[in-house]
């Protein structure tokens, strides 16, 4: 989930993917123009806010009391999705391998 999570962006902003054995997913970051880069942290900002745990949490439509959506907050797909964006984010930050 993860690896499709990272290609998912890659292509909706039209970047071309580089995909690793290990199911790694990225993007040539050198051969990137600087405008292209911005434009993927800016939708992976926004993603990242809203894969996290605790905003999952506040999401309380199967909640009657009000309280905290245990299950999304630990749902495995919704932390996959969580852990693809910062992954990809850190790497498009020049801090990946």
């Amino acid at each position: 989930m993860q690896a499709n999570t990272a290609l998912f962006f890659i292509l909706a902003l039209g970047l071309k993917p580089v995909v690793f054995d290990a199911g790694v997913v990225t993007f040539n970051l050198a051969a990137t123009p600087e405008a292209d880069v911005r434009a993927l942290l800016s939708a992976l900002k926004k993603e990242k806010m809203r894969w996290h745990s605790d905003r999952l949490g506040r999401r309380n439509e199967d909640i009657v009391d009000g309280g905290v959506n245990e299950a999304l907050q630990r749902d495995e797909r919704a932390r996959a999705v969580f852990h693809g964006v910062c992954a990809l984010m850190e790497f498009a930050l020049g801090r990946g391998e």
